[in-house]
Parts: structure tokens; C-alpha cells; sequence
């Protein structure tokens, strides 16, 4: 998935088709495609989703966690103040890999 993702957006193009038609659309709008793919469609599973720190495609069955108001508070460890318990903003919902989660 992650490789369709970049041909999307026209870092990629598969070595035997003409690239003169080649799509480049930004990331926003490569993911939309995807996503409509998915949701409406139904041509892909609704599994991949997109990082929302560092732009990957990644298979949430495998892999990855999502942050919204549902999640539970994490403990977190400072120098200063020592343990404290973090309650997740909404600024911090969405989905992340396993390398960016906030978790």
C-alpha cells in the first residue's frame, strides 16, 4: 500500500507503463484516494492507514494504535516533577506506527 501511496503522489512509477499520465497529486490527495478506496468502494481493506507524524502507510491489524477520547491516560516520567499521569489532547488524535506512537 505504502508503495501505491507514492505512485499517487508520482515518486514511484512501475518501470513497463508510460509515465506521461503519471499521477502527482500531494499527500492529502493521494491519501484521499486510498481512503475512498477503502470506505466506499470497498476495493481495499479497511486495515492500512496513514501516520499522522511521519506520513507511512502502515496495517493497523499489525501494527500501530490510535489516540482519541476513548484512550486512557499514560504514565509519564520528567526530572522534575517525576511520575504524572498524561490525559491525551484532542490535538494528539489520530493514527500512528509503532516508531511515532505517543503511547
Amino acid at each position: 500500500m505504502q508503495r501505491f501511496y507514492e505512485f499517487l503522489q508520482g515518486k514511484f512509477h512501475p518501470e513497463n507503463m508510460m509515465c506521461k499520465d503519471a499521477p502527482n497529486l500531494s499527500k492529502d490527495q493521494a491519501w484521499h484516494v486510498i481512503y475512498c478506496m477503502q470506505e466506499h468502494f470497498g476495493i481495499f481493506d479497511d486495515r492500512f492507514e496513514r501516520c499522522k507524524e511521519c506520513d507511512t502507510i502502515f496495517d493497523s491489524y499489525e501494527e500501530g494504535t490510535v489516540i482519541n477520547e476513548a484512550t486512557e491516560p499514560v504514565e509519564r516520567y520528567t526530572l522534575c516533577e517525576g511520575q504524572y499521569l498524561h490525559q491525551f489532547t484532542e490535538s494528539e488524535y489520530g493514527h500512528y506506527c509503532e516508531d511515532c506512537r505517543p503511547d
